[in-house]
């Protein structure tokens, strides 16, 4: 079973979302801060990050740096409702940028294809 761990700051959101994937057969962490998220990597290794850019506890640019300087190899999916942040977002190191909505069929699609991309170059190393 894949891991996410989801940074999700709003109560509402995250429980909807963590519903949702596990529903749909993922093993899901929840967190809504920064100093969460950061204390589950360093005892989880979770297959994809969904991460809200907007957390109370920290810029979402040194989130973004943080997480990747702890886990390289975890894809990062950006989930936020502001499409301007797409610009600042997407010449970082994250995989993919999802603009949040009530339909999440294409949080749910990059999720699974980044899932599914880790493990092709897990394999292609590992062979």
């Amino acid at each position: 079973m894949e891991t996410i761990l989801l940074i999700e700051r709003d109560d509402n959101q995250r429980l909807l979302y963590e519903k949702a994937l596990i529903d749909e057969g993922y093993k899901v962490i929840p967190t809504k801060t920064a100093r969460e998220s950061l204390l589950v990597l360093r005892t989880n290794t979770p297959d994809v990050v969904v991460l809200d850019i907007m957390v109370p506890d920290m810029d979402g640019s040194e989130l973004l740096g943080r997480l990747i300087a702890v886990e390289k190899k975890v894809p990062i999916i950006i989930h936020t409702a502001y499409k301007g942040f797409s610009y600042r977002f997407m010449s970082s190191a994250a995989e993919a940028f999802v603009l949040k909505s009530t339909d999440l069929t294409e949080l749910k699609n990059r999720i699974r294809e980044n899932i599914k991309m880790a493990h092709l170059k897990y394999n292609y190393v590992n062979n």
